[in-house]
Order: C-alpha cells, then sequence, then structure tokens
C-alpha cells in the first residue's frame, strides 16, 4: 500500500507538471510566432541544451544525493525561472536564459524521477511503472495542448507561464509527500568503503573511483553492445524525425491551409495516441520485445511523418499523429526499461542522464536543422525527408541489434557489481519527445 501511494503521488505530479510544460509549449512559440522560424527554433532548443550537454553532471547528482529530495528542490528553481519569464516576455536573450534554467532542472529531474521509480514499483514491475508515468504525461501533454491554446488566444501568455510555475510547484508537493527514496550516500556509503567482494583492496578501491565518476554510466552505455546500438539508433532516428517540429506549423497553415482550431486539434491527437500508447508499451518486458517495440514503432514513425505530406489534408494528418503518438509512447517506455534492465542501480542515475543527453542532442541537432530545412526545402518536403529517413535509420537499428539480444556487455564495464540481466519472466521511459512536443518533461 505504501508503494501504491508513493506510485500515485509520483505520477500524478509528473502528469500536472506535464500540463504546465505544454501550456507553455503552444504559448510561448505562439507569443513568438512573428519573429519567424529561427526564433522558434532557437526557443524550442533553449530548453533541450542543459540537458544535451550537463547529462554527465546531471547523473552524477542523481546517483549521489538523494533524488527525490533532489527533484523537490529543481521543481522550485524551474518554478522560479518560470515566473521571472512572465517580467521578461519582452527580452528575448533572458527568456532563452530561462528556459535554459528550466532545461537544467529538467536535466536532473528526468533521471531522478526514472531511477527512483523502480524504489516506488519493485523491480519486476517496474515497466509497469514506467507505463503508467508515461501515461500521466500524455494526459498532462493534452490536457496542457488544449488549456496552451485557449490561454494563447485568451489571456496570452504570461497567464500560461504562470500556470507553467504551478505546475512545478504541485510537482515539487508530491515529491515532498512520497515516502520512499533513493539516496545513494546511504547505500553506498559515505565513507569510500567498498563491499566485500573477494577483490583486493586496491582492486576494490579502483573500481569504487572510477565508478563514482561522472562519467561511470556513459562507459556503463558504452561497453554494453545492445544499449549502445538501441540509443544510437533511436538518437539518429529522432534527429531526423523532429526536423518537422519546426515545420509542423507551416504545415499547417500553408500546406492543410486550416487555422488555429485544426493545428490545436493535430497537436491534440498525438496526445491522445500517447495515452494508448503508454498502456500497450507496459506489456513489453523483456529485452527483445521491448527492442522490437522500440525500433518497430520507429519504421511506423516514419510512416506518420511520410502519409501526411503524400495525402495532405487536415483527416490524414490526424489519424497519422494519433499512430505517431501511440508509437511515441511506446519509444519512451522502451528504452527506458532496456536502461533499467541491463544497468545496476548504483549507476542508473548516470546511466539515464547520458541516454537522455543522447538522444535531447539529437532533438536539439534536428531542430537546430529544422530552421534552415523549412526555410529552403519548405514544410511539405521537410516531412518527406523526415519521413524516410527515421523509417530507414530505425530499420537499420533493429536488424544490426536484434542478433546481440541475449549477450552481456562487449566489454567489463566498470562499476561495482554485474547488470541486472534480464528475470526469466520477461521483464522490463523527449524522454523521446518528437512533433509537436520538443521540451523535455519539466
Amino acid at each position: 500500500m505504501g508503494r501504491r501511494r508513493d506510485l500515485v503521488l509520483l505520477v500524478a505530479g509528473m502528469g500536472l507538471s506535464a500540463i504546465g510544460t505544454h501550456v507553455t509549449f503552444i504559448a510561448l512559440p505562439f507569443h513568438l510566432r512573428h519573429g519567424g522560424p529561427y526564433v522558434i527554433s532557437a526557443v524550442m532548443m533553449a530548453s533541450l541544451i542543459p540537458v544535451a550537454l550537463g547529462g554527465p553532471v546531471a547523473g552524477w547528482l542523481v546517483d549521489r544525493f538523494p533524488n527525490r529530495r533532489m527533484t523537490v528542490w529543481t521543481q522550485f528553481v524551474a518554478a522560479g525561472a518560470a515566473i521571472a519569464m512572465v517580467f521578461a516576455l519582452d527580452t528575448l536573450p533572458l527568456v532563452l536564459l530561462l528556459l535554459f534554467v528550466i532545461g537544467s532542472a529538467a536535466a536532473v529531474t528526468t533521471p531522478a524521477v526514472s531511477a527512483l521509480l523502480p524504489r516506488l514499483t519493485g523491480e519486476d514491475d517496474a515497466t509497469s511503472g514506467y507505463s503508467a508515468l508515461a501515461t500521466a504525461r500524455s494526459m498532462g501533454t493534452l490536457a496542457g495542448l488544449g488549456l496552451g491554446g485557449a490561454l494563447a488566444s485568451g489571456p496570452g501568455v504570461r497567464v500560461a507561464l504562470a500556470v507553467d510555475a504551478a505546475s512545478f510547484l504541485a510537482l515539487a508537493a508530491a515529491m515532498r509527500a512520497v515516502r520512499a527514496e533513493r539516496d545513494p550516500r546511504r547505500e553506498t556509503g559515505e565513507t569510500g568503503e567498498t563491499r566485500e567482494t573477494g577483490d583486493t583492496t586496491a582492486h576494490k578501491a579502483a573500481h569504487q573511483r572510477r565508478s563514482g565518476s561522472a562519467l561511470a554510466g556513459l562507459r556503463w552505455l558504452r561497453a554494453d553492445r545492445v544499449l549502445f546500438g538501441a540509443i544510437v539508433g533511436l538518437s539518429v532516428a529522432v534527429l531526423l524525425a523532429v526536423l518537422v517540429n519546426v515545420a509542423d506549423v507551416y504545415f499547417v497553415t500553408e500546406v492543410l491551409r486550416a487555422g488555429g482550431i485544426a493545428y490545436g486539434v493535430i497537436a491534440a491527437s498525438w496526445a491522445v495516441g500517447m495515452i494508448a500508447g503508454a498502456r500497450l508499451a507496459g506489456q513489453l518486458r523483456s529485452d527483445r520485445t521491448l527492442t522490437v517495440g522500440l525500433f518497430g514503432c520507429g519504421i511506423a514513425m516514419g510512416a506518420v511523418l511520410l502519409v501526411p505530406a503524400t495525402f495532405p489534408t487536415v483527416g490524414v494528418t490526424v489519424a497519422s499523429w494519433l499512430v505517431g503518438g501511440a508509437c511515441n509512447a511506446v519509444q519512451n517506455v522502451a528504452i527506458q526499461g532496456l536502461v533499467r534492465s541491463r544497468v545496476p542501480d548504483e549507476l542508473r542515475g548516470r546511466a539515464f542522464a547520458g541516454m537522455n543527453s543522447a538522444i535531447v542532442t539529437a532533438n536539439v541537432l534536428g531542430t537546430f536543422i529544422g530552421g534552415p530545412a523549412t526555410v529552403t526545402l519548405g514544410p511539405r518536403l521537410v516531412f518527406v525527408t523526415a519521413g524516410i529517413g527515421t523509417a530507414l535509420s530505425a530499420a537499420i537499428a533493429l536488424a544490426a541489434i536484434l542478433p546481440r539480444l541475449g549477450a552481456g556487455p562487449a566489454v567489463t564495464p566498470v562499476a561495482t557489481r554485474s547488470p541486472v540481466p534480464a528475470a526469466p519472466m520477461d521483464p522490463p521511459g523527449a524522454l523521446v519527445r518528437t512533433p509537436p512536443a520538443a521540451r523535455p518533461p519539466a
């Protein structure tokens, strides 16, 4: 009962936070849209860059300090930045700086929540926990998109930012009420003592120094051939898919010749699809099913982007976005499940942060390229290019990784214990955010 209570609090808090994130995601670009694609691209990248570049530091913090308590403090920081933005809307550089602060808070919060969640569910039910978390985020996304559109066309972006600040505070309150904690200091010992594993004293000391490094999680991901291939393949697919993030609004207005209502309906259909996909993803438990789900959905994602460009109607786009949202949610849960399954607990903060960093770096690069690509190629051709590239990259990754499943790390990673193997009964996470949501979870 205690675990269930904690999980409900965490899931509810993340859902409320997602509402605020997407209220701002809709209202802020709408407010700044007259600045052109390059301004929209800069706004999208501002909160992604700290996640992309700060992965090693964020992961080290998560594997060093109490995760629940640290999440509370990061939400206070994010709320302060959102409130400050209310008074800084007329100064674009300051807006970008404050978005950078919010992204920095997300860089810590996302791996902290991912690492903490198995303490609330138990290891065997972690995939179900990630599925519940993805469902809450998807429902929050749907509510936030609708509320953001209403606020953008009514009270304005300042009210939207106030709602975002309140959502950060709601997550902080929920996390304060959670009783479970992942405290690496208590579990590994502040004194630097090593576990009794039969190693020599010198060998154990070397293990501890290296496993305590901020880069230890990245080393583990690089050494595990399945995880390395999955993260590289997913990052390439994300880079290509998010080319449409900047083109999206122009595709709706110039190619579909639709207005704000259609844009909101299309955006909401992605979130509806994510709710369904998140529930289905909870059934993926073995490394093989997680991998097939991850890249099978990547192939489908390519079709999702290609079909509306081939048959440019609002109805076709809405139907495609429903499928795309479901695929996006499955990818989120699948990559989290793979990392949890193949990384030991003491390295999970750094491993989740490293994975987030790689995927968000791809998101940043794709968003950066999306601005000039939209200007040069036009929105329709950007959709075609992104669709073909995403499907091909996912298919190549799936073909390369499937033969490696069942194998352990290619070399012995630096850690204090072996990877957590898949349980006999098929054990088991923007993080892959493709259109229309480019910002990381709050």
